[in-house]
């Protein structure tokens, strides 16, 4: 799912957060189209399956999705909540961590 450009939040220079505005339906029902996430870009902490995370993908862009499989070399694969509006592993590939823009600290809901 592609994000726009970050939004830099006000007063959290130090803090290293930034606002993401989900477009897209791949993380249903947790992330729907509009909502925003808080994520965390620093420090860059070592990853977790289950965890949301904001990542550059070399073919797809800037994406929203939760990390699926750690493996030993330290790289990871990615899924959408949503499997049947999301891209796969063999179409995103495994991702390292420099690939990490940060991770979604929490959500805010947009008024539906």
């Amino acid at each position: 799912m592609p994000l726009p450009s970050f939004i830099n939040l006000g007063l959290s220079k130090s803090l290293m957060l930034k606002i993401v505005r989900v477009s897209g339906d791949s993380m249903q029902p947790t992330l729907l189209d509009g909502d925003f996430a808080v994520v965390l870009t620093w420090p860059k902490k070592a990853l977790r399956p289950g965890q949301v995370v904001v990542v550059n993908c070399p073919h797809f862009g800037t994406l929203i999705k939760r990390v699926h499989q750690i493996i030993p070399n330290g790289e990871f694969s990615l899924s959408g909540d949503n499997t049947a509006a999301s891209l796969t592993t063999e179409k995103m590939g495994w991702f390292n961590r420099q690939r990490v823009i940060g991770r979604v600290l929490y959500y805010v809901k947009r008024p539906r």
